[in-house]
């Protein structure tokens, strides 16, 4: 028994079985490698230009190298500053850190009149990390020790250097926008090394 379509709907039917086919086939090759879908990954940002992938649902262990570069990011925040720019710096590792830690520079910069110096000099101070050392604790908890050299600028110029030593504690959190490290200091101190060195036996 033979149909009669008219072109039109014959033309219609072909093109719906090729459309048919092509699904088909897709769908297969598609499945067939086995491979699971990607996780969804956020851009944890770096302290230059730089950023790296970063899981979406936080580790179980703590990256170090990423740890690395929250320590990074939060030390030449705090300390890499001018008059104008302190309270932003200090405003932008807010959700970084408890405000017990933070008050530490609050209070020895307080101390010391450096916004006072700042306003009157026309100075900045900018902090250049020279290492890290990190020893894993239990449940995703970190020490941490940097050292610095940090330089008091004026018109370009540098005017006075001073190494600086700092201990952190930190420990793991959920990532945020606000704080894409999922990293959290909970203690913070630091000193010049010749005025009053810190101590602690953990790091060798």
């Amino acid at each position: 028994m033979a149909f009669n379509l008219d072109p039109n709907r014959r033309k219609q039917v072909l093109l719906g079985g090729i459309v048919l086919l092509l699904g088909i086939s897709y769908w297969q090759s598609d499945t067939s490698s086995g491979l699971p879908a990607a996780p969804s990954r956020i851009q944890v940002p770096l302290t230059g230009q730089q950023t790296v992938p970063s899981p979406a649902t936080h580790p179980a262990q703590p990256n170090d190298n990423e740890t690395k570069e929250f320590v990074k990011a939060f030390v030449v925040t705090l300390f890499s500053h001018d008059g104008k720019t302190y309270s932003a710096q200090l405003a932008k590792v807010q959700p970084w850190g408890d405000t017990s830690a933070l008050n530490v520079v609050r209070r020895e910069f307080a101390l010391e009149g450096m916004l006072d110096y700042y306003a009157k000099q026309d100075a900045r101070q900018v902090c250049q990390l020279d290492s890290i050392q990190l020893v894993p604790e239990a449940a995703g908890r970190y020490l941490a020790r940097i050292f610095s050299r940090n330089q008091v600028m004026q018109a370009g110029r540098m005017v006075h250097s001073y190494p600086l030593v700092a201990f952190l504690t930190l420990k793991t959190v959920p990532v945020t926008v606000a704080n894409p490290y999922g990293r959290h200091v909970t203690s913070f101190q630091f000193t010049h090394p010749a005025n009053q060195p810190i101590l602690d036996s953990r790091f060798k």
